[in-house]
């Protein structure tokens, strides 16, 4: 098997749902007659931009970036976020633990317009907005989305 197709194989499977090891990703190949090594594994998941959190592996959106609240990155806000909140020209959003890299790194693919960057601790997220009114629509947007079901 070519490795395009291999790593389509292993993206489809991540869209769906989450492995939660590069195991359980190796046995989903085997039993669609696929042989693959742990090192091949790692390989396509750096390919596809795969990050590992509490949950498993989950792929990072690296579609073409839109006007910012992109359906993925509101996505994984209904997902990962616990609150939302602005604090000055900063909005603080907190997930469970494990959970803010793999928000952070969704919102780094498509930074929401007046986004000037972002860290992620464990379970805390900081978005830098350009002024405090940037940040409180921000934060009122993405509480929006925290609490609607799409």
């Amino acid at each position: 098997m070519n490795t395009a197709r291999r790593r389509q194989l292993i993206e489809q499977m991540l869209r769906s749902r989450s492995a939660q090891s590069q195991h359980e990703i190796a046995a989903a190949l085997s039993a669609r007659g696929i042989s693959i090594t742990q090192a091949t594994i790692s390989r396509d998941l750096a390919a596809l931009g795969a990050l590992k959190g509490s949950g498993g592996y989950v792929l990072a959106d690296t579609g073409n970036r839109s006007d910012g609240e992109t359906e993925s990155v509101l996505e994984s806000i209904r997902t990962h976020s616990l609150s939302i909140r602005a604090a000055d020209s900063i909005v603080v959003i907190r997930t469970n633990p494990g959970h803010a890299n793999v928000l952070g790194a969704a919102i780094d693919m498509r930074l929401p317009t007046g986004v000037i960057g972002c860290i992620a601790g464990d379970d805390t997220l900081f978005l830098a907005a350009t002024s405090r009114a940037v940040a409180q629509r921000l934060a009122t947007r993405l509480t929006r989305a925290q609490n609607s079901e799409h």
